[in-house]
Formats: structure tokens, sequence, C-alpha cells
């Protein structure tokens, strides 16, 4: 995984985000990294093969660090904050009868799809898949963290390595205009 591309995408998809600081779970898809979203819909792709009339659905997909503490609160998640969710590289998956979730379709199937993908399995969160090791996601926490900061520097903000209203301001002002110009907001 390119350290340096999930940091662009996160500062220019998922900090400037409305659902950023939500309270709840969100299910926007596109906050997902797109090398991640490839990934899963291959692995989704594959089950679909054995089970084509299975409909999955991809939930979960972005948890702000409110929504995170609270999952860690009530024993959902072993992330206090700032989990695989939170940078896009983590959905929840579940099957749909078309009217309502169901959670009883043939998940050991859609395991192995998983993971023929690469895809990890949290242990406390049954229905999330990431893709990135336990030990790749701190070093990658390390890494955004020291990008925030540089951000920082860099636009004379505040320099204290955390998101705040400033940052997301600054973030969504550079996005835009890094979307006209086609340029990287973070890395030319």
């Amino acid at each position: 995984m390119n350290f340096k591309e999930i940091s662009n995408h996160y500062f220019t998809k998922i900090i400037t985000a409305p659902c950023f600081d939500s309270k709840h779970g969100c299910n926007n898809t596109s906050l997902l990294f797109p090398d991640f979203y490839f990934l899963l819909t291959s692995a989704i792709g594959l089950y679909n093969e054995k089970f084509p009339e299975s409909k999955i659905i991809i939930t979960d997909t972005f948890r702000s660090n409110k929504f995170q503490s609270k999952l860690h609160s009530d024993g959902q998640s072993h992330y206090k904050s700032r989990s695989p969710h939170h940078f896009g590289l983590a959905a929840g998956i579940v099957f749909s009868d078309g009217k309502k979730i169901d959670r009883t379709g043939n998940y050991k199937h859609l395991f192995r799809c998983m993971r023929e993908k690469g895809f990890y399995r949290v242990k406390q969160e049954r229905y999330n898949f990431q893709h990135i090791s336990t030990g790749k996601f701190y070093e990658l926490r390390k890494f955004i963290f020291i990008e925030i900061r540089n951000f920082q520097l860099r636009y004379r903000l505040n320099p204290t390595g955390k998101i705040d209203k400033q940052i997301i301001i600054t973030a969504t002002e550079l996005s835009k205009r890094s979307y006209y110009s086609n340029t990287r907001l973070l890395h030319p």
C-alpha cells in the first residue's frame, strides 16, 4: 500500500466529507480508498460467482472518531479511534433479501473470497474487513500523523498533529482548488 496515496485520499476525500465528525456510521463508498474498493468489489464478485442470487451490501465504510469511540465503549471494536474505517481501508459486509439486512448469508464462503483477495477480518468485528495488517496499519497512522503536522506547518496552522476545524476548512478549500487544477494536494 502506498502511504502517500492513502494520505492524499484522506486529506482530499475524507477530511472534507460532511460525515467526517458524525456521531453515526457512514455508508458512502466514495470515501473508501480506490484500491481498497476495487479489491472489495473483486472479492464480492468472487462470492457472487458461486451465489449469484445473493445481494451483498457494503456498509460502515467510514467511521468518525466519535462513532469509533462509541463502538469501542460498547465492546464492538478493539480500535478506540482512528480505525482502518477512518482512513477508507475497511468496510462492513452484510447480506440483504431486498427488504431487510440479513446476517445469515454464507459468510464462510465470503471469508474465503476475502482472504483470497488479501483481506483481514478483525475478530471483534465479524462482518468487517480490512486490507491492511494491524502492524502496517499502525505504521500508516504514524505516517498520517506526521503528514497532518506537516500540513499544519505548511499552511501556518497550529501544528498539533490533530484534525481541527481550521485544518478541515483549509483542506476543503485546497481540495477544491486541487480538483480544478488536477494536482495533488499533498504530494505533487
